[in-house]
């Protein structure tokens, strides 16, 4: 037999064959990477994390704010003011006199249906109403208004005068923005004759001839005076509602 031929029949020594259970095990990962390919771009992207889903409606000048209602919201931590504030009155000072649900009272905020309101920003009140007088008149609610926003302005701007205005029980002044909100007290500007009252009529006192043709004409058709709810600014005309929804823009 020729030496080359004899040579060719020789299996060579760098030839190996690949065991079937080898030969599995690679078949097996190649299929496990084509199936994570596929899972993974069939499957939806995780959604952003945007806290505009499936949240409130915003807040939009066209709400009407005061239609609503009171909610509790566990998430609020803390008031925006103690009972250390001095304008509020001792009988009514449930934190100071230790009542059992006082601190969950903070707890509950307006909603209005059609948007959300947002949180009350005592700085850009100061601000935006900055060379203003604002007033409450009226009874013990109106008086608790008034101590209320008070606390909560002073919690954030200490320069404040006190004093004692001609016709009106108190009045403050914050000395850095020139604004001051002050309460008079008085039980004559309404009249129930026994019939419940819904409507809120916020008044201007700068147009006194409008204010007395509406009180007038509302004392022909039902018999009695309005029951109002009145606050005064030397500078804006759109007060009450206009007050209230300014907060937010």
């Amino acid at each position: 037999m020729h030496p080359l031929s004899k040579k060719l029949k020789q299996p060579s020594s760098h030839f190996s064959f690949i065991s079937p259970s080898s030969l599995f095990l690679c078949l097996l990962c190649v299929a496990a990477l084509f199936f994570t390919f596929l899972l993974l771009k069939s499957s939806p992207s995780s959604p952003p994390n945007d806290s505009r889903i499936n949240r409130e409606p915003l807040f939009s000048p066209t709400c009407n704010v005061s239609h609503g209602r009171w909610i509790y919201d566990p998430t609020v931590k803390s008031a925006r003011y103690d009972d250390t504030c001095k304008e509020i009155y001792k009988g009514w000072n449930c934190i100071g006199r230790n009542k059992n649900n006082a601190h969950d009272i903070f707890k509950w905020r307006w909603k209005p249906y059609e948007c959300n309101l947002p949180q009350f920003n005592a700085l850009q009140f100061l601000d935006r109403f900055r060379n203003t007088n604002i007033g409450f008149i009226g009874d013990s609610l109106n008086r608790n208004m008034f101590v209320s926003l008070f606390c909560t302005l002073k919690g954030v701007s200490g320069e404040v005068k006190k004093w004692h205005p001609a016709g009106a029980d108190r009045g403050f002044t914050f000395l850095k923005y020139n604004l001051t909100i002050a309460y008079h007290r008085t039980n004559l500007l309404a009249r129930y004759g026994g019939q419940p009252m819904p409507m809120l009529v916020y008044l201007n006192l700068l147009d006194t001839r409008r204010d007395s043709k509406l009180m007038l004409t509302y004392l022909k058709e039902h018999g009695q005076m309005l029951h109002s709810s009145m606050m005064f600014s030397s500078l804006t005309r759109d007060t009450g509602g206009g007050l209230l929804q300014s907060l937010t823009r």
